[in-house]
Order: C-alpha cells, then structure tokens, then sequence
C-alpha cells in the first residue's frame, strides 16, 4: 500500500496550519428594540455598529469577517442573547494564534446582585448587557432574564485568548442614574437600565455595596472600574505566558456614570443617533493609523473635552497599551481617493475625517506627488460621516485623471460656542425675554460665542435664578425644582439626577445692563478657556502632534504616595495631593517653554514663568521641573496646558491670557473686541507651529500632516484631572 500521498497530504496541511494568514474578525452588537422592556428602547446602537462595520471595512477587515447583530436592514441575525453567545462561540472555535478580533457592544446596561456563589465580584454585583430579548428580574432565577454578564463574556474571551487571539472589546453602554433633560442636550438619551427599572427588588441585594443607589462621575472611589472590568482579572499567567492574546478594553464610561447617545455629527445634514463614545472612537480609527491605545484614549479624552462633555469619563485599559491599534504602522499622510460624479468629486472621506462644507482641498495625481505635482484645488459643498462633494474651482491640467487624490489645504475650524438661554422655575416670561436679548446682545459682540438656533445643539445654556446667571455645559442640566416638572417628573427627576456642579455669576439685578455685562463676562471666559483648550486638537489636526520638541513626564502623589500619572484617565486628587511635571527640550533648539492652570471656574493662572522676566527658555536637552499642590478651593475640573515656542528673540510667555475666575466681578469686560480674540487665536497657534497668522491660515500650509520646511513647530500639551474635597 502506497503511503505517499497520505502523508504528502498529512504534510501539506501542517505547513498551510503553519503559514495560514492571521484573520482579523469583528461581532458588532448594536441593541436598540427591547420589546420585553418599558420604555426601553434606544436610537443609536444600530447606526453605531454600521458606523462600525464602515470604518473597520476601511481598516482591512474583510466584509465576510465581519458580524452585525442589530435590528439594521444589514444585520445577519437580531441580538438576542443567543444569538450573541452562538457568535461568541463561534469565534472561540475559529481563534488561531496571531488572529485578531474586535468585538463591540451597544445598548442598554445595568447591574443585577451576584450569586451567592460568585466570589469575583467585591461589590457583590453583576454588570450585565441587555440583548433584544431581555426582560425583568426573575426571583426564581435570581437575574434579569437573559441578560448577558460580565463573567460570561470575560469566559468567552479568555478562551479566545487562551488560542493566542488578541481581543479589543469596546463596551458603548452604563447602568447609572443621569439627569433629566431641564437645560441639557435636546435629543440626549442614556444607554442604562436602573435596577428598579427591570424590577430589581432591594431585598435581592443583601448586603451588596452598590444596591441601587446612583453616583455621579465625582465620586471619591479610587477603584471605580468601568461598566465592565473586565481587566481587572488579569492574571499572573498574562505576564508569564507569552502564547496568551492580548486584551484590550474600552468601556465609555466608569461603573456609576451616563453613556449618552445623540445627533452626530453636531452640525451638518447628515446627523444621526449615535453613542457618543461609539462615534468618537470611529472618528479617530478614520482618521489616524498607527496610534498606541494609549494614543488613542488620549484623543477620545481631548474630543470630550471640546464638546465639552463632563458626565463620562471612558475607561481605557490594555495589557500593553503602548501596542498599535491592530497592529499598523504608523502614516502620517492624510490623502484621499476622489472620482467623479458629473460636475461634481465624490471624495472618500467625510466629516470623521475633517471635511466639513467650506473646506478647501488640493488635488493630486497620486499619493507620493509633489508640490509641483497639484492638479487643482475644489471646495467641499456637502459632507457626511464618510464621504463629501466637493466643486473644482481650479486646476492645471485641461482634464483630470481618472485617478485623483484629495488633501485638506484649508481646513475649517470653527472656535465659537453657540449658546442658548432657558427658562428657569423662577423665571417670568418677561424675564426669559429679556434673557435671550441678553444673548443676543453679547453673543453679537463676541466672535468667540455665536447665538443658538432651533434645530441646533447649543455649546452652553444660560438661565437665571436665586439673584444669579447659571451657566450650563451640553451634558448638564437645572436642578430638578427649578424645572418646569409635573410631581411625577419632579420625583424621577430627584431619584435620577447625577450630582452636577452648574457655574454661576452674581446678579444685583435683572435690569438688562446689568445682565448683559455679567453674561458676557461669564461666557466670554468660557469660551476662553475652552478655546484653549480645545487648541490642542487644532494642533493634532494640523499633524503637528508627533513633531512635539518637548518631553513631558507627570507623576502623582496622593495620600502620600508616588504614583504614575494616568494618561487615558482623570485621576482625582484632595487637599495636599501633588503633581510633579518635568518638561525635557528634546529639540535641537531653544524653545520657550510656558505653563498655564485652568481651574473648574475658568480662572487661568500661568505657573512657568511665575513673574515677569523669570527664565522660561529652556536649552537643548535641558529640563525643568514645576510642583504643583492642589487645592480643593474650587472643586471640580482643572487643566493643565504646557505651551512651547521656538525661541526668537526676546523670551516670550502666554501671562496675557490670565482671567479671574468665573464669579469674580469684572466691570466693563462684557464685549471682547474683535481684533482681541482674533489675536488670542493667533497667539495661540503662533506657539503651537511656531506661526503669526491666524489659526486657519497657519493650517491652510499644511499637506498630508507635513508643514513647509521654513515653519518652526512647538508643541501643545494638555492635561486633566479633578480636585475634591
């Protein structure tokens, strides 16, 4: 008998099992539809895991890789519970070593108490995720009916990973108590479920530490976790074991706080329900290759700070957050493919990638092509999520070639927040009236603010009770008895609240003169300090973030220990915490190196140079070291923002930006001249690349993420964290 082929075949399979190409797999699972549910249902989640299934297609994954489970035309199958672990048990099964799988799951969260047998759950609870199917508590059961938990899906991936597949799971959902919508987004909804909703009774818990009490994001837990921990069980064998995938976890917010979803993008046509955590993190997969997760966290943190949101903070967690997202190497060329479609290009990227109506873009023939090389120039009239027009408005060439691509020349920023008044329980209809004058009047002085339109989000609200303005961000809200509530809104309201600190300016009167100047002096500071903020991603954006000349190392001391500064995360700090930060000139030049303080109320000290005339440039390869110690007075959100100029001439510092702080009384200062904030854009982005113009027209230099090589480039570093009592 002729073994042979027998084992010629035995050995063709060994190599092919030794050579198989790694695949990169992804399960969406977007829940909108719970029909077993109350008032349950949602908006988002479907056109979150179709956003999703774009940007991953995009990305290298093959369509036939990809899962959709959702209620969407698209999807293969509805997201039952069943259906999802038959999917998550299909995937053990495929795992091979060096795979790669995305998993990500949007829709409702809640906790439910753990079994009595459980002991990995310190809380004594179960984090668990709602699929189309699940119902109320079951007392014979002792859970939510069908819910999915934490420990189920941790089991799953552990065996995936036991196979040598690295995971990244990303959790778009919360379980806590959020506000009512009194002052807040219009069309804001949250992805949780509270316990009692789902008929929990207080008895099931026993004595479980979280019951059902609802937390806001200021909470003083150093050991919050996000909605599901599910790195917090890695064990010893994740560092001995180096056959074992990697794990990589992102949950949209920490265990007691709102995930919402909303319009997305904020402006434009084409905006659709989206959780907001979902559409950040694919604005940055559009956008950016070659990022570290830990990159990644940042830039989803920096993007919650412009809207600005408060009420989350995503938790991002990893075994090796210095890994690149699936593995890519980095490019920091942004062109796009562009065909067209009669008179008119069809550009393939869209508002995630920064095309907005306006922006200006320069054709090329292909993606190596030079200056010389420009075939003309068109305009974006329409963009969406993915995709933009665009009229050609000149070019080169008498034709174009079939083959054309696209890249932002002059990109548009806009730096104004929009902003709305309300009416407050106190407030007369005459006195709303006059408040949105108010509004107008200082809205129309400022080109830093811009008024509030139906159909828009506004960026800040303003009211007005107990002889004060009130001055509200997009994610918070009045208090509840001073909303317009019936008695049964009133008592949800107060059960469901998070805890907010709202900012507020003393009024003598409400005479309009007296409102107007109180209004613009509080909101110009604001918008101040935003703008400031919000300059850091105008840098990214220009690609000027991995050109830094500065190095900067943070750590922490909190109840008297040196800790590591987080930087995918908020850390919280009271009374006597420190922060040592030692910025290093890792440039070949002088640079002048500047720090700034903003507190929770828009006062902006500078720190580094303390008094004029203090030395702030900083030589080649020299540091400097700055202790700060933290004060709870006030408490709330403060940013620290670390500026460098290259060095020309007299030594220059950014102490003209300083303001007292929201709440302090400045006379006169309601109206900003024009000229004023024009230079503060300028100023700023002349000492993030090193430019006079405007903001707009520095960027304008750009191609593909590189600046003419005449431009000298500082950096721009902002850091977050919150002080309490």
């Amino acid at each position: 008998m002729n073994m042979l082929p027998k084992i010629c075949l035995l050995l063709s399979c060994l190599v092919f099992s030794v050579v198989a190409k790694a695949e990169k797999r992804a399960l969406l699972v977007g829940v909108t539809s719970y029909p077993q549910l109350k008032d349950a249902d949602l908006v988002g989640p479907k056109n979150d895991t179709e956003l999703a299934y774009q940007v991953l297609v995009e990305r290298g994954f093959q369509k036939e890789n990809i899962t959709l489970l959702s209620e969407s035309e698209k999807a293969s199958a509805k997201p039952t519970r069943e259906q999802i672990l038959g999917e998550l048990e299909a995937l053990v099964k495929s795992a091979q070593a060096g795979d790669f799988y995305y998993l990500h799951f949007a829709g409702h969260g809640s906790r439910q108490p753990a079994a009595a047998t459980d002991n990995t759950e310190t809380d004594g609870l179960d984090e668990i995720f709602l699929p189309s199917d699940a119902s109320e508590w079951d007392s014979y059961i002792g859970a939510v009916k069908n819910a999915i938990t934490d420990d189920e899906i941790a089991g799953y991936l552990d065996r995936i990973r036991d196979k040598g597949t690295d995971v990244w799971v990303v959790f778009d959902s919360c379980h806590s108590g959020t506000m009512t919508r009194g002052g807040s987004l219009q069309d804001v909804r949250y992805r949780q479920l509270s316990p009692a909703s789902l008929g929990i009774p207080e008895s099931a818990y026993g004595s479980a530490s979280g019951s059902v009490v609802s937390r806001g994001w200021n909470d003083e837990s150093e050991n919050e976790t996000p909605a599901f921990s599910l790195m917090s069980d890695l064990s010893a064998s994740d560092s001995n074991n180096n056959t074992r995938g990697a794990l990589i976890a992102f949950s949209a917010a920490q265990a007691t706080q709102t995930t919402p979803e909303m319009r997305l993008p904020r402006q434009g046509d084409e905006r659709r329900y989206h959780g907001l955590f979902t559409f950040t993190l694919m604005n940055a997969l559009s956008q950016y290759k070659g990022l570290s997760y830990d990159q990644l966290g940042q830039y989803i943190l920096g993007q919650y700070r412009m809207l600005p949101w408060r009420n989350s903070q995503p938790l991002i967690s990893a075994t090796d957050l210095n890994a690149t997202v699936f593995g890519e190497e980095p490019s920091s060329i942004k062109i796009w493919p562009v065909s067209k479609a009669g008179k008119e290009l069809v550009i393939q990227a869209g508002q995630m990638q920064g095309f907005a109506m306006g922006t200006g873009v320069s054709l090329y023939k292909s993606v190596v092509a030079g200056e010389a090389d420009l075939l003309g120039t068109a305009e974006v009239v329409k963009a969406s999520p993915l995709s933009s027009r665009a009229k050609l408005l000149s070019t080169t060439v008498k034709k174009l070639p079939r083959q054309v691509f696209a890249v932002i020349t002059n990109p548009v920023v806009d730096f104004s927040l929009s902003v709305q008044a309300v009416a407050s329980k106190e407030m007369t209809a005459d006195q709303l009236k006059v408040l949105q004058q108010v509004v107008a009047e200082v809205t129309k002085g400022s080109p830093l603010l811009r008024q509030w339109q139906a159909g828009d989000e506004a960026d800040l609200r303003v009211s007005m009770f107990e002889n004060s303005l009130w001055f509200l961000h997009a994610d918070q809200s009045l208090p509840c008895d001073q909303q317009l509530l019936n008695a049964e809104e009133l008592a949800s309201c107060s059960a469901l609240r998070s805890p907010q600190r709202l900012l507020n300016q003393p009024v003598d009167g409400v005479r309009k003169a007296e409102l107007v100047d109180a209004a613009g002096s509080g909101l110009n500071r604001i918008a101040r300090g935003e703008n400031i903020v919000r300059m850091q991603q105008l840098v990214s954006h220009a690609g000027l973030k991995g050109s830094s000349k500065i190095k900067v190392d943070l750590s922490m001391t909190r109840n008297g220990r040196v800790q590591a500064y987080p930087t995918t995360a908020i850390p919280v700090f009271k009374e006597g915490d420190e922060v040592s930060v030692t910025i290093t000139n890792i440039s070949k030049k002088s640079q002048d190196i500047s720090v700034l303080y903003k507190d929770s109320r828009y006062g902006i000290t500078q720190y580094f140079p303390e008094q004029s005339g203090e030395v702030n440039r900083i030589e080649p390869g020299k540091s400097v070291t700055i202790e700060l110690e933290l004060y709870p007075e006030p408490e709330g959100l403060e940013d620290l923002i670390i500026l460098s100029q290259p060095a020309t001439g007299l030594m220059q510092d950014f102490a003209f930006l300083e303001q007292e702080a929201l709440g302090i009384a400045t006379r006169g200062s309601a109206l900003l001249p024009t000229g004023s904030s024009q230079g503060l854009m300028k100023a700023l982005f002349a000492a993030a690349g090193g430019s006079g113009e405007t903001a707009n027209e520095a960027i304008g230099k750009t191609r593909g993420g590189k600046r003419k090589a005449n431009v000298e480039v500082g950096a721009m570093e902002v850091y977050r964290w919150e002080v309490v009592e």
